[in-house]
């Protein structure tokens, strides 16, 4: 190969060989292993662009014989055609043996009546020649030498990276794109600007897949000490947002917005909209985001996007949620899910699903919870990777409806799936590994185990108040969280200065009856009881019992644990009578939710039942 026509004129013909559906084969020789990778993916992504798909089958040593394993691969797929290496390990130093698998080969190749392509070196291919002429003559096309050398590789490797959008398969993309990198490194090693046409597409994919220790590896070397000259400023800005760089994110997409207006482009406005409207979502400012996405769904309905329209109700039924107003968020989720079962979008349906399943664990419906869980789980599981972030989500929110329904164990086995991909994927300082080691810590102090509590929920802390806002949601939950802890472990100096700082932070962010805002108040109150300060335990109950039962139903087990602790605060006052009615209230709505076993259910009965025996010791005497 001397030239780029000559290229494309040889992997005309191979596409074209594939496309026939002769079962017959050809020899690809190649001595360069990763232009052997390279080669493959080019064909596999030509081919599946005009509708043909075509597998690759890695020959196997002392893995059943070769009929078994190429039955076995083409069982799980319907396949155009084959790319088959490892093909060296059918050749032996004994002639006859190595004829004898070489046919066993053919024969199970065109049982299934297929083109076959072979990937194979020069030495292998001159053994074959040699040992098993009848099989090497049963070829169909002469054979393709791809040499490998500096010129060749660089002139294989101009690939038109717009046809990676038509592959569905993102993984191939990334080792596609990787492999192209790191060949390219080696031709152009000072120009790193000729490699924006990879280096952009790959960091964009790995925004999309949230790999942030890859995005930030792959600025750092490529792009930090040349940001200003990068033109594309929304996969910049992109960046920014996935590693929480939320001003620096702004300043990209506002820069970007600009240009689009003064083109007129209203489909890339609406889309810069909706990209500062998630990093105001992502910094709690929630208002602002409402205003961005309200300006995005006007242009979506003006033109028609429905997908877009779909994005920005999910999105602003997120916003919603977060400030507790559920009626709303679930009227928007539900539009935005209507829209994607439409439209067949699978990753998106259950994004939608699992927001609405965690409005309802909120509510404390927990089995509806489980419900829109696990079909957002089913979902993934089929269409994700292995360690897709958005798979972690659903084994956390999984395990959190465990928890709250006493099956610790299976709560500890989800919440570890969903560490282990999240560790793995993440940047250490990552908001959702954050989230995991919250949702850890608080597990542990369910089961009793603060020893082991205590450290996870620090970390979540130290990582919140690293990269979020100091006025934020979660850095709030973290405090709340952490007093907790300190009281279940008698340290209560410290866990009224935590509990004090998590309601600061929520009175300066939340509506005046917010449900986190009640949860941080009886946990206040639950500090000053196990200091003995049984009127201020009193007072900052009653607040949250009152707003508990303004905004959620009878059927929330918050508002059941509110009438049980206001039970018990009147009971450590001696007010009997008053303590009898709340403890009946509770038990009357923990019955409601939790079935005979719950803990919450078991310490209701026992409070009630202590004072009863109160109750008519006082009557008797």
């Amino acid at each position: 190969m001397n030239s780029q026509t000559n290229l494309q004129q040889e992997l005309s013909i191979i596409y074209r060989f594939f496309e026939t559906r002769i079962a017959r084969y050809i020899f690809l020789v190649i001595d360069n292993e990763p232009l052997a990778r390279q080669l493959i993916r080019r064909i596999q992504l030509e081919l599946n662009t005009h509708g043909k798909e075509i597998g690759h089958l890695k020959l196997k040593e002392n893995e059943n014989s070769i009929y078994s394993q190429v039955e076995h691969f083409l069982a799980e797929d319907h396949y155009n055609g084959l790319l088959v290496s490892d093909l060296d390990l059918l050749i032996y130093k004994n002639s006859r043996e190595t004829l004898s698998k070489l046919n066993k080969a053919r024969d199970a190749f065109e049982k299934f009546k297929l083109p076959i392509g072979f990937i194979v070196n020069h030495d292998n291919l001159k053994k074959i020649i040699r040992i098993a002429s009848d099989f090497y003559q049963m070829r169909d096309l002469p054979d393709f030498h791809f040499t490998g050398t500096e010129e060749e590789g660089k002139t294989f490797l101009d690939i038109d990276n717009s046809k990676l959008e038509l592959y569905p398969d993102e993984n191939l993309k990334i080792d596609f794109l990787e492999e192209q990198l790191q060949l390219r490194e080696k031709e152009q090693k000072q120009d790193k600007h000729s490699l924006d046409h990879i280096i952009i597409p790959l960091l964009k994919i790995y925004v999309n897949k949230r790999y942030s220790r890859k995005a930030e590896e792959l600025y750092g070397r490529y792009i930090k000490a040349r940001e200003n000259q990068v033109k594309d400023k929304i996969s910049l800005g992109d960046y920014h947002s996935l590693l929480n760089h939320f001003d620096k994110a702004l300043e990209y997409f506002r820069e970007a917005l600009k240009t689009t207006e003064r083109i007129g482009d209203k489909n890339g406005i609406s889309i810069l909209f909706k990209r500062i409207g998630l990093v105001y979502q992502l910094k709690a400012e929630y208002n602002n985001a409402l205003e961005y996405y309200q300006k995005a769904l006007e242009i979506d309905k003006e033109m028609n996007n429905i997908e877009g329209e779909a994005l920005t109700l999910h999105e602003t039924g997120r916003i919603f949620e977060a400030q507790g107003e559920y009626v709303q968020a679930l009227d928007r989720l539900q539009k935005a899910l209507d829209i994607y079962k439409k439209i067949d979008k699978s990753k998106e349906k259950a994004s939608v699903l699992s927001h609405i399943g965690y409005i309802y664990y909120l509510k404390g419906r927990y089995e509806q919870a489980l419900e829109y869980y696990q079909k957002a789980l089913a979902i993934r599981e089929k269409v994700l990777d292995k360690d897709d972030l958005d798979l972690a989500a659903s084994y956390n929110n999984i395990s959190l409806i465990y928890k709250s329904i006493g099956r610790y164990e299976e709560a500890l086995e989800y919440q570890q799936k969903a560490m282990n991909i999240r560790e793995k994927v993440l940047h250490e300082d990552h908001p959702e590994l954050a989230a995991s080691y919250n949702n850890l810590a608080m597990l542990y102090v369910n089961m009793g185990q603060f020893e082991k509590a205590l450290p996870y929920q620090q970390k979540a802390l130290k990582i919140r108040e690293k990269v979020l806002n100091r006025i934020h949601p979660y850095v709030a939950l973290s405090y709340n969280n952490l007093a907790m802890i300190y009281l279940s472990m008698n340290q209560l100096d410290k866990a009224l200065e935590c509990q004090l700082i998590a309601i600061d932070i929520r009175e300066k962010i939340l509506n005046a009856e917010h449900p986190d805002l009640a949860y941080s108040l009886s946990n206040l109150s639950l500090i000053y009881q196990a200091r003995r300060e049984f009127d201020l335990a009193l007072k900052y109950q009653q607040k949250a019992l009152d707003i508990r039962e303004k905004v959620l139903g009878e059927d929330n087990p918050d508002l059941a644990i509110s009438y049980h602790i206001v039970s018990t605060i009147y009971r450590d006052l001696g007010q009997v009578e008053k303590a009898l009615e709340y403890a009946q209230n509770a038990v009357k709505n923990f019955k409601k939710i939790f079935p005979r076993g719950h803990p919450h259910l078991d310490e209701a009965l026992e409070n009630l039942e202590d004072i009863k025996n109160v109750f008519f010791t006082k009557a008797q005497g």
